[in-house]
């Protein structure tokens, strides 16, 4: 069961990658802090079955193959 779960959010995560690279030629994400976010208990669970770390990382190796920006936005 977590093996499926795990294959679902990687599939996920390799479309939305796959359309932003497509679709923008400038791609950035927010750098959250996520140890503080998983502290949250209101928001743990919700923040790391997203798997947004490696929608990050696979939007990363997209862009950079396809020539186009991915840069992060560091507010704090």
């Amino acid at each position: 069961m977590h093996e499926s779960i795990a294959n679902q959010r990687k599939d996920t995560a390799y479309k939305i990658s796959r359309y932003l690279v497509d679709h923008y030629d400038l791609i950035a994400f927010e750098d959250f802090n996520i140890k503080r976010i998983v502290k949250n208990h209101h928001l743990a669970k919700s923040m790391v079955d997203a798997g947004w770390d490696q929608l990050v990382r696979f939007t990363t190796y997209k862009a950079a193959y396809a020539g186009c920006f991915r840069g992060e936005d560091d507010i704090g």
